[in-house]
């Protein structure tokens, strides 16, 4: 719902979140949803365009443990 209201209100709306295609698999989407105007400035449509970014999702989570497990180690090492 809230979205919408950005969308209708902004203009735009951007976000990240996960997805379903019609294959039933999970898939992590950047989302940008434009709302498209008439000539009396109503919203009379609205245009989504999903990026699938499962796989730089996945690089970056597993760039972020190899950070922890890293910087453990050289806490363990200080200490």
């Amino acid at each position: 719902e809230g979205l919408w209201a950005e969308a209708k209100r902004d203009g735009l709306w951007q976000g990240e979140f996960w997805c379903r295609r019609k294959d039933g698999k999970d898939f992590f989407a950047r989302v940008t949803v434009t709302a498209v105007r008439d000539e009396t400035n109503q919203v009379a449509n609205y245009v989504g365009n999903l990026t699938d970014i499962t796989r730089h999702q996945l690089h970056e989570q597993q760039r972020l443990a190899n950070e922890a497990a890293h910087r453990d180690a050289l806490v363990l090492e200080v200490h």
